[in-house]
């Protein structure tokens, strides 16, 4: 009878707290995403140009230490970390789950379409990204970020679906605009 009385608050406790671990590890990523594009605003408002694109692995960034740029007043971030959302296992590509500054046309995901009206708005921007999601938090983190849950270039944030071998090895991108560093070509 014990036993019965524990199996059934097992079952009942359990999907909570995994819910809520989840919940917890979307608040973090979403609250790293924004961090991050905050220190780089800090730092474009400080220098008048965008941070260079670079990983967000160390404490060795420009977001951290002085690169020799005139104005420049930070560290802008106080750490640095992986995001808690990625998959336990993503084939190919660098450093998953780790932040990235990209900018300037660099990959496919620097280009935005704000309005959402088949024209991109952006193509030349300042980004931060990460890789490595699987597809629901991706589209969670989209939603949460920008308002909608869309996936491809609508809106200002990226879900770009990563190629992969296999449908177990399959994951997301998401990219954050931050700014924009080209020409226009739409209705903004």
């Amino acid at each position: 009878m014990v036993i019965a009385i524990i199996a059934i608050l097992a079952a009942i406790i359990a999907p909570n707290a995994f819910r809520a671990i989840k919940k917890a590890q979307i608040s973090k990523t979403v609250a790293d995403f924004k961090a991050i594009k905050s220190a780089a605003l800090s730092y474009f408002a400080d220098t008048g140009q965008w941070v260079t694109s670079h990983y967000i692995t160390d404490g060795n960034g420009p977001l951290f230490k002085d690169p020799g740029v005139s104005e420049w007043n930070g560290p802008y971030l106080e750490t640095y970390r992986k995001s808690p959302l990625v998959q336990p296992r993503v084939a190919g590509g660098s450093l998953p789950g780790w932040y990235f500054i990209l900018r300037d046309n660099q990959m496919y995901d620097s280009t935005f379409d704000l309005d959402r009206d088949g024209i991109y708005d952006i193509n030349d921007s300042i980004s931060v990204c990460c890789f490595g999601f699987p597809a629901k938090d991706a589209y969670r983190l989209d939603e949460i970020l920008d308002g909608k849950g869309e996936w491809g270039y609508l809106g200002s944030v990226n879900v770009i679906r990563i190629w992969s071998t296999s449908p177990e090895d399959t994951y997301y991108l998401v990219s954050l605009l931050i700014g924009q560093t080209g020409v226009s070509r739409g209705s903004r």
